[in-house]
């Protein structure tokens, strides 16, 4: 342990006893294998809930070319582009880590293999004990958990029961693909065994989109209806008993455990399981409460985990709704503010700024975006169009969500943290450097200007102008900041559907702490950098998920073509300025230390997580 890291270590021990003593005695205890001991309840029969209207129409040539890649077994994970997940394909390799395609004697040659690293070639043990195949993940160099598990996040399945709706001429292959995938997965992944079994989260994700997407095809797979049923109970037991409440410091993987539960109360048919969502939804209302600021933001510091989080809670409201549980006027509302918060700080290009982590993580991916570029369709992974398509009639996911939509306006949902204005004292300092962004003119007049004051984000924004700036410091926000980089007082400018700076993004979670940590540092962002980070995480694999929050972040002055904010940290002093011409953009920036600033995206940028643009 390095002396530096003792604050860090001291943050992460600072727990009331009786939590600190529970972690500790978890470290301990090394890699066990996960237990799931249930009876299957002798009341457990699938529910009579009806599929949605089938209306809204889908591109065709886009979901053509979309089911071509299911039926293939292939996938586009997380925006890093198309792979084969079948046994023996030869893997696209990540930077430097290549394990080759080994096939698997026991699988067959065209079977997908549900564990392994389909970047690296990398391969978990089948059916193995769950605490060290996890513990491989960790230890392995080059292999990033998160492409294994996301294709088991089973998005395509509810993908293919829409296809196999709206495309009749598809339908026999689409059944085989949907039975074929749904069954291989559970002969390779027995509950509580494998890699697959390590992560409650993407037990309960997996557990929606199983449970959604057969409900479109229960009629015309009868014969699977037994099977299906029982998988879904075994993860519904998995979740309900491994529930990551993180002794009240739960984040979205906390939300995601609830929202499994009560999508299971709607389609299990089950006392048991109707009596664990009920429940569920209580807690979960508890939850967003805690997990929102009263602006409508999410308290984990990126902007595409509060997606993440909100999209979580609009699953959870819908299925509680349609099962009758009381909705707190409350819940409407913070439901409601996240979304709107998501809308109004979406480019029109439908991104949002990448602050903080992402992961292109989604929930139920009713109408993956995307463009054709050479005859082949590039997800847009980043997409939130969904948040628009909400309230347009006709659309996939106005159809899917209309039961709830109404409901909203009860809740008198308002974007309250318009045209906050703040003014306060500027501070004299020694360093000062100027920087001019050029473009094509615009009208300044038709800009508008919103402010979180409890996240910390400052947008400008009009048709043809955007300026998204990042003070998401909140010392209210999760205890771990697991999800937070060094980028405060750092922006996104997009001017004519042309983008000058954007932030690097995100490579990889736990490939390499190298990499890891060269997309979050204060180098890699467009914000002054004197050689002192501006939060410290520890140098090793605990620091992958935790840093120390020393940065403090303000808007010191705002007006409707101008901002100033200071960022402070560990003695570090900055004062930046942003004034909006009609041609450029002005930022002056002021130190205490002499600086520089990464203007020319030095850190290569990511077209999508672990994918270089």
């Amino acid at each position: 342990m390095k002396l530096s890291e003792l604050p860090i270590y001291w943050d992460l021990l600072r727990l009331p006893l009786p939590v600190a003593f529970k972690r500790i005695r978890q470290r301990l205890g090394g890699a066990k294998q996960v237990e799931i001991s249930y009876h299957t309840p002798t009341d457990l029969k699938w529910a009579k809930v009806s599929p949605y209207p089938m209306v809204g129409k889908l591109n065709e040539q886009k979901w053509n070319f979309l089911l071509d890649h299911y039926l293939r077994d292939e996938t586009n994970l997380l925006g890093s582009g198309w792979t084969s997940l079948r046994n023996g394909s030869q893997p696209s390799g990540f930077m430097r880590y290549q394990f080759g395609s080994f096939p698997r004697p026991e699988l067959e040659e065209n079977t997908i293999d549900w564990n392994r690293d389909q970047r690296t070639g990398f391969q978990y043990e089948i059916n193995g004990n769950a605490g060290r195949e996890l513990k491989k993940a960790f230890d392995t160099g080059g292999i990033d958990v998160k492409f294994c598990w996301e294709f088991a996040r089973m998005h395509h399945l509810l993908q293919l029961a829409l296809g196999y709706h709206h495309f009749p001429d598809r339908k026999v292959e689409v059944l085989q693909t949907f039975e074929r995938h749904l069954t291989s997965f559970n002969e390779q992944c027995k509950p509580g065994k494998g890699i697959h079994w390590t992560s409650p989260m993407e037990v309960a994700v997996r557990l929606t989109n199983i449970l959604v997407g057969f409900n479109l095809l229960k009629n015309e797979l009868p014969h699977l209806k037994e099977e299906v049923l029982e998988m879904a109970y075994g993860h519904y037991a998995y979740v309900s008993t491994h529930l990551e409440h993180k002794d009240g410091f739960g984040t979205n993987h906390y939300l995601s455990n609830l929202m499994g539960l009560v999508v299971a109360g709607c389609f299990l048919e089950s006392a048991e399981v109707k009596e664990k969502a009920k429940w569920a939804w209580t807690e979960l209302e508890k939850e967003l409460q805690k997990q929102f600021f009263s602006d409508g933001f999410n308290f984990e510091y990126s902007t595409y985990y509060h997606r993440l989080s909100a999209e979580i809670a609009l699953v959870s409201l819908k299925y509680a709704y349609k099962q009758g549980f009381d909705v707190d006027v409350k819940i409407l509302k913070t439901i409601g503010q996240a979304l709107l918060s998501m809308e109004v700080l979406m480019k029109n290009n439908h991104e949002l700024p990448k602050f903080g982590d992402i992961d292109s993580g989604r929930i139920l991916d009713l109408n993956p975006e995307g463009e054709f570029e050479g005859g082949d369709f590039i997800p847009q992974a980043e997409s939130c169009k969904f948040v628009l398509d909400l309230k347009r009639s006709g659309s996939v996911y106005h159809s899917f969500y209309q039961d709830v939509i109404k409901l909203f306006g009860q809740a008198s949902v308002n974007l309250l943290l318009a045209r906050s204005e703040v003014n306060r004292t500027k501070r004299t300092l020694s360093h000062a450097q100027e920087w001019k962004i050029k473009f094509p003119e615009i009208s300044t007049e038709k800009i508008d200007h919103y402010y979180w004051p409890k996240a910390g984000l400052v947008l400008y924004k009009s048709d043809e102008f955007y300026l998204a700036i990042n003070l998401m410091a909140n010392k209210n926000g999760h205890r771990y900041r697991g999800h937070l980089h060094n980028d405060k007082g750092s922006f996104e400018l997009r001017v004519h559907d042309k983008d000058y700076i954007l932030d690097p993004g995100v490579m990889s979670y736990t490939s390499s702490v190298e990499i890891r940590n060269q997309y979050r540092k204060t180098s890699a962002h467009p914000i002054p950098f004197t050689g002192v980070e501006q939060n410290r995480y520890l140098s090793g694999f605990l620091g992958l998920f935790h840093a120390r929050l020393d940065v403090r972040s303000r808007p010191t002055r705002m007006s409707d073509h101008s901002m100033e904010c200071e960022v402070f940290y560990q003695g570090i002093k900055v004062l930046r300025r942003f004034e909006i011409k009609s041609d450029r953009v002005l930022i002056l920036d002021w130190c205490n230390r002499p600086f520089t600033v990464n203007k020319n995206n030095e850190i290569p940028l990511t077209a999508g997580y672990g994918k270089l643009l």
